[in-house]
């Protein structure tokens, strides 16, 4: 697996620049490889559509809303995404009148300075709408996360009826304390239609054709991002030999997504594996004949991005924790956070069409691989990562 590392930087038109760029090499390849709309306002969370609820619920709320306003703010950890910080804050804090003060730091910075301050004492966070891998592998271990599904108190987030739970809806050991919000399905692999033909592209061994050496952009499957999905993948379904070969002579990695999708809009890399979806629809919306590939034997996964949900283990404002994660599991709440995002959510009630590209909402009948289960994350993954630094010698 070769790193790529040198490409001229971005101009605002960069399909015309790309393609004199082309025009003036003569034609040849070279040999080596909107901002959101905000969302219109919808009706308060309620059990519209999912029966009376259990006895007691509407007291029972009245009652968290009260006490979440007494305490005044929320301080929300969430993915470091512009429209994702304006406008979740921004709905809540229309929704029930309380401010909230949204950290974007990213988690693998955060979660450890969470446990040094659980050690000294001390909680700073209420909630959290992030990845898997901090969850897992540091705030669980170390006792942060608090039980959700016993303060989940609406109806219509209470009816399992409404959600999608294969796989289940609560991803932690015990099935109660880490929520999955969303059920994307990235888009494994792309093609640039001006220098390959899709079609051609049936199964996983047509990745390994000759005129595609070094040829496949990825991102770097060695570190935490969607690049670091398919080894596991592929080594659960075709092996450790042809992991190697993919990786060590067909595939060309990076850490930059610009630099990723720079080397597929120019066709000096016409394959694309695991770019982050809102990179492929850019380049779509750029104009780029970017398409999705549907290999027949390996359709693909779905994934759940930074749509974990979880409160904090003795939250400042526990009120005010439990009443976010009521609301942003509501219709209401998930359909702002998933289209801050571009995502596709867990509940059924809502057209992810809307905002979320064709190729993110996953296909019914297609045996996808569930790559946010504990088991996948904590240790399938972990493990096919170690596994290909052995093969490749890194």
């Amino acid at each position: 697996m070769r790193e790529k590392r040198d490409v001229p930087p971005r101009v605002m038109n960069r399909r015309a620049f790309l393609q004199r760029a082309a025009v003036a090499a003569g034609g040849l390849l070279l040999a080596a490889c909107q901002p959101q709309t905000p969302p219109a306002a919808a009706p308060a969370p309620s059990a519209a559509g999912a029966g009376a609820g259990p006895p007691g619920w509407q007291a029972a709320w009245d009652a968290l809303v009260a006490g979440a306003k007494q305490e005044g703010t929320l301080i929300l950890h969430g993915p470091p995404v512009p429209e994702t910080r304006q406008q979740v804050p921004a709905a809540f804090t229309q929704r029930f009148s309380i401010p909230v003060e949204y950290i974007g730091a990213r988690t693998s910075e955060l979660a450890p300075r969470l446990v040094a301050e659980k050690q000294a004492g001390l909680v700073t966070i209420d909630a959290m709408v992030t990845g898997i891998n901090s969850f897992g592998d540091v705030l669980y271990p170390a006792g942060l996360v608090a039980d959700l599904k016993s303060q989940l108190i609406l109806p219509e987030v209470t009816d399992e009826s409404l959600w999608i739970t294969d796989p289940p809806l609560f991803v932690d050991p015990e099935q109660s304390k880490v929520m999955r919000l969303f059920n994307s399905s990235p888009p494994m692999l792309v093609a640039n239609r001006d220098y390959v033909d899709p079609s051609t592209i049936r199964v996983a061994q047509d990745l390994l054709r000759p005129e595609f050496r070094e040829k496949i952009v990825t991102d770097d499957p060695l570190t935490a991002g969607p690049g670091s999905v398919p080894p596991a993948y592929f080594l659960k379904l075709f092996g450790e030999e042809f992991l190697r070969r993919l990786y060590g002579e067909q595939v060309v990695s990076s850490r930059d997504p610009r630099q990723e999708t720079d080397l597929l809009a120019r066709g000096q890399c016409p394959l694309g594996l695991a770019i982050a979806g809102t990179d492929v629809q850019r380049l779509v919306d750029e104009g780029f004949p970017i398409e999705l590939v549907r290999l027949a034997d390996a359709p693909g996964y779905t994934g759940g991005g930074f749509g974990m949900l979880g409160i904090i283990e003795g939250a400042p404002h526990p009120n005010a924790s439990r009443l976010f994660a009521n609301w942003v599991a509501s219709r209401e709440g998930l359909a702002v956070f998933a289209r801050s995002l571009s995502e596709v959510g867990t509940r059924k009630d809502i057209d992810y069409h809307e905002w979320a590209p064709d190729f993110m909402i996953p296909e019914p009948g297609l045996n996808y691989l569930a790559s946010y289960t504990w088991e996948f994350k904590t240790k399938e993954q972990p493990a096919a990562q170690q596994r290909l630094r052995e093969l490749l010698g890194k």
